[in-house]
C-alpha cells in the first residue's frame, strides 16, 4: 500500500491499482486505507481532487474512490481518462448523498454507516481479476450500454463503455481491449469508420471487431466486413448467443492441430479474418499476397489446404488453382475459392481446375470454419484409410519375412509386445505407445533385401556379411520413409542398433542422443533375440538372459528401460518357451 499526494509519485505503479480521492474527512481516508492494506490484492494512491485529472489521463486506475464531493464525481465522468473506470462514491454521513447523482453505468455509492464487509464486497466486484479480458463497448444508447453491463456481470470480462467512435478510439491506449463491440450508427463517429481506424492500426490488427447493430440490409453487413469487423450480430441479441460469440474469441484455442492452412489474398482486413477465424481453432495459418509469394510458401511447407480469393493480382483464382495442380506435390491439396458469388458456370470452370470447394462472401467465422473442418475431416479420413490399407501390406510383408525363418517366425510379435509394455511402465500416452507397437512389428523389415545364406547363416559372420546385416535397420527406414504418419516409426527403427556407449549403428549414437523409442525397441529386440534359437545357437534360459541384459545395461542398454522390462517379466506371465 502507497499513498501520496503527488502525481510524480504514481511514476513506479502499474496501471492495476486503485485511486483514492482524500476530500474533507481525512479521518475516514486513513480508515479506509488499513481497511485496504489488510484486503489482499488491493492497493491504493491518495491524490489530491485537484491533481487528480492530470493523474487519470497519465496513470488510468482500474477505478476511482471519491468521498463526499458529487460535484467532483460529475467532473471526472466526462474526463477522457475516466471513461469505462467505474467509479465508487463514498458518504460518511448518515444519508446517501442529496441528490444522488445520476450514476453511470457500474458506479455506485456505499454509505459509512453500512457494514464494512458490504464494503469490501463491492469493491471485489468492481476490481477485475488482473488475468480478465477487457471489452470495449461502443454504443449510443445508455440503456442499450446498461444491458451489456448485466450481461458481463459475474462474467470473467472488464467492460468499458463509449457513446460514440471518437470516444472509442480516445480510450484505446489506455484500454488496450482484448476485443471491442461496436454499433454502426453513433454520432461524432460511425462504427465503420472506427473499425476502420481500428484496422489502420499496427498495434490493433488482431483484436477482434464484433458489430452489433440493428440493420440487416446486405450492403451495410458486406461494409461492416470490408470495414474490418470479424463478426455481425444483429439487434437484438440473446446474451447467451452474445457471451458464445465472445468466448470464442477470448478463451484460448485448444492445442494446436497438424494442419496448417494457407490464405492468399491481398486484402489485409479479409486476411486478417480468416487467420483471426482459423487460428482461434488451433489451425496453422500462413498468408500470401499473391500468386507467386504462395506457389513458393506451398512448395516449401505443403500446406493441408489452400483458401484463395477469385481475383489475385494478373490472375483468378480459376487460373492459380490450375497452376497449383500443375504441381505434382500440390495436386491433392484441398483448394477453397472466395467469391461473391458461384454461377453455374463458374462451377463448371472450378470442377475443371480443380476447385474443392466455395467459400461465398461475405463469410461468417463460423461459416469458415465449418467449411474447413469438414474438408480437412474428409482429407484425414481418407489419409488414414491410404495409410492403413498401405501399413497392412508392409505388416504383412514384415510377417512373411518372419514365417521364412523358423527361428525367428514369432520375434517381430514379441518384440512390439515387450517395447510396449516397457512404454506403459515408462508413462508414454498411447499414440507414442502405438508407434512403440508398429516400430516393434516392423523393425526387420529391411532385412528383406539380405540373402538367405547370409541371414540364416549357421556359423560365425564375415566382416561383409556382418556390414550387410547392418544395412537392414537403414533399408527398413528407407521403405517406411514416404508412409504419411510413421516419422516417429520411422526414427525408431533406423536408431534400435545403437548403443549408449556409441559403438552401435547406423550413427554411432550416444546415450541421450539416442531417441526414447529406439532405447526401449533396444531392449526389447535384445532379450528376445537372446531367448530364441538362432542356426547359429540355441536360446537362452531366461535367467541366463536376464543376468546377460543386467550386465549391458549401462553400455549397451538404457539402465532405465531395462530396469522397467525386468519389472514387468518378472510380473507378466510371458512363457518363454512357446511364441507369444
Amino acid at each position: 500500500m502507497k499513498t501520496t499526494t503527488s502525481p510524480d509519485d504514481l511514476a513506479g505503479f502499474k496501471d492495476d491499482r486503485l485511486v483514492y480521492i482524500a476530500k474533507g474527512n481525512l479521518a475516514f481516508v486513513r480508515l479506509l486505507t488499513m481497511f485496504l492494506v489488510n484486503s489482499q490484492g488491493y492497493r491504493s494512491v491518495v491524490v489530491d481532487k485537484d491533481e487528480l485529472a492530470a493523474v487519470v489521463e497519465k496513470h488510468r486506475p482500474d477505478f476511482l474512490i471519491i468521498v463526499d464531493d458529487i460535484p467532483l464525481y460529475d467532473r471526472l465522468r466526462s474526463a477522457v481518462g475516466a471513461r469505462g473506470v467505474p467509479f465508487l462514491l463514498v458518504t460518511t454521513s448518515e444519508m446517501k448523498p442529496t441528490p444522488v447523482p445520476d450514476l453511470a453505468l457500474g458506479d455506485q455509492v456505499w454509505a459509512l454507516k453500512n457494514d464494512p464487509a458490504d464494503f469490501l464486497r463491492v469493491l471485489r466486484g468492481l476490481v477485475p481479476e488482473p488475468t480478465a479480458k477487457r471489452i470495449l463497448c461502443l454504443d449510443d444508447s445508455p440503456t442499450l450500454l446498461k444491458h451489456l453491463k448485466k450481461t458481463f456481470a459475474g462474467t470473467p470480462y472488464i467492460i468499458y463503455t463509449a457513446e460514440d467512435g471518437q470516444a472509442g478510439l480516445d480510450m484505446l491506449p489506455q484500454v488496450r481491449p482484448d476485443l471491442i463491440l461496436v454499433d454502426i450508427d453513433m454520432p461524432i463517429m460511425d462504427g465503420l469508420e472506427f473499425c476502420r481506424r481500428v484496422r489502420s492500426r499496427d498495434d490493433l490488427a488482431e483484436v477482434p471487431l464484433i458489430i452489433l447493430s440493428a440493420k440487416l440490409d446486405h450492403e451495410t453487413i458486406v461494409a461492416g466486413f470490408e470495414a474490418g469487423a470479424d463478426e455481425y450480430l444483429t439487434k437484438p441479441f440473446f446474451p447467451d448467443e452474445l457471451l458464445n460469440k465472445i468466448e470464442s474469441y477470448l478463451v484460448p484455442p485448444p492445442a494446436r492441430r497438424q494442419e496448417h492452412v494457407l490464405v492468399v489474398n491481398d486484402q489485409p482486413t479479409v486476411t486478417h479474418q480468416l487467420k483471426l477465424a482459423l487460428a482461434s481453432q488451433g489451425f496453422e495459418v500462413t498468408a500470401a499476397a499473391d500468386p507467386d509469394q504462395a506457389l513458393a510458401v506451398a512448395g516449401r511447407e505443403i500446406p493441408d489446404l489452400v483458401i484463395s480469393d477469385a481475383d489475385l493480382k494478373g490472375l483468378t483464382g480459376f487460373q492459380f488453382c490450375a497452376r497449383m495442380r500443375d504441381r505434382t506435390e500440390l495436386q491433392r491439396i484441398p483448394f477453397v475459392l472466395m467469391t461473391g458469388q458461384t454461377s453455374a458456370g463458374a462451377r463448371k470452370m472450378g470442377a475443371k481446375v480443380g476447385v474443392t470447394a466455395y467459400l461465398t462472401k461475405p463469410f461468417t467465422r463460423e461459416g469458415v470454419v465449418a467449411l474447413v473442418e469438414r474438408i480437412l475431416a474428409e482429407r484425414r479420413s481418407l489419409r488414414a484409410l491410404e495409410w492403413q490399407v498401405v501399413l497392412a501390406s508392409i505388416t504383412s510383408l514384415a510377417k512373411a519375412l518372419d514365417e521364412r525363418d523358423a527361428y525367428t517366425r514369432f520375434h517381430s510379435e514379441n518384440v512390439s509386445r515387450f517395447a510396449v509394455a516397457i512404454g506403459r511402465k515408462s508413462g508414454l500416452n498411447s499414440a507414442e505407445i502405438e508407434n512403440l507397437r508398429l516400430a516393434g512389428l516392423l523393425h526387420d523389415i529391411g532385412k528383406i533385401g539380405i540373402p538367405d545364406r547370409v541371414l540364416h547363416k549357421p556359423g560365425k559372420l564375415t566382416e561383409e556379411e556382418f556390414d550387410q546385416i547392418k544395412q537392414h535397420s537403414r533399408v527398413g527406414a528407407e521403405i517406411l520413409k514416404p508412409i504419411p504418419g510413421l516419422d516417429q516409426v520411422v526414427s525408431t527403427i533406423l536408431h534400435h542398433h545403437e548403443r549408449l556407449d556409441g559403438r552401435g549403428y547406423p550413427a554411432g549414437l550416444q546415450s541421450d542422443d539416442i531417441p526414447i523409442p529406439a532405447q526401449i525397441l533396444a531392449v526389447a529386440d535384445t532379450f528376445d533375440a537372446l531367448v530364441t534359437d538362432r542356426p547359429y545357437r540355441q536360446g537362452l534360459p531366461r535367467e541366463k538372459a536376464v543376468a546377460i541384459m543386467k550386465e549391458v545395461s549401462g553400455s549397451q542398454l538404457s539402465p532405465r528401460f531395462v530396469k522397467l522390462f525386468l519389472e514387468w517379466l518378472a510380473e507378466s506371465e510371458w512363457d518363454d518357451s512357446v511364441g507369444q
